[in-house]
């Protein structure tokens, strides 16, 4: 299995059968939607039309191949690298090396904290109210963190 496609393990629980039919249909539909491919120019240089009608049509669209394996794998790394200096804990200042932690100095709310799978912000105001439903929370591994950003 890909790395892209590699899922955390998940317990839904009595959901387990219906989530995994949704994920699965959820996935056709979007390969479905024509709103994906590689970037692509008119002759004069402009982005090419069918990509911007897929835009107007879906309100995004999934460029394919534009970044190289090794600008990938710079990111990839670069992402890594902010993972490893994560505070250990919502109070901790140092990472699990025992670094001075990422984001540490920062007087703006940078780090959000749940549990693990948790929907902190759904059905409440929080964020502009942007996540006014909440999300069906399945249960962690028993040896998940109490916390996680």
């Amino acid at each position: 299995m890909s790395d892209a496609k590699r899922a955390v393990a998940t317990d839904y629980g009595s959901e387990e059968a219906a989530m995994q039919a949704y994920l699965r249909e959820g996935e056709r539909r979007a390969y479905a939607l024509g709103n994906r491919g590689p970037i692509r120019f008119t002759a004069d240089g402009k982005l090419h039309p069918d990509i911007l009608d897929a835009y107007w049509r879906c309100g995004f669209y999934v460029f394919e191949g534009v970044l190289k394996a090794d600008e990938l794998a710079d990111i990839e790394a670069d992402l890594h690298d902010i993972l490893e200096r994560l505070p250990t804990g919502k109070d901790s200042r140092i990472d699990r090396k025992g670094r001075p932690a990422l984001a540490i100095d920062n007087t703006a709310t940078t780090l959000f904290w749940s549990k693990p799978l948790g929907d902190p912000f759904g059905g409440t105001t929080l964020a502009n109210g942007r996540h006014p439903v909440k999300m069906f929370e399945p249960k962690a591994a028993a040896d998940a963190p109490r916390e996680i950003v």
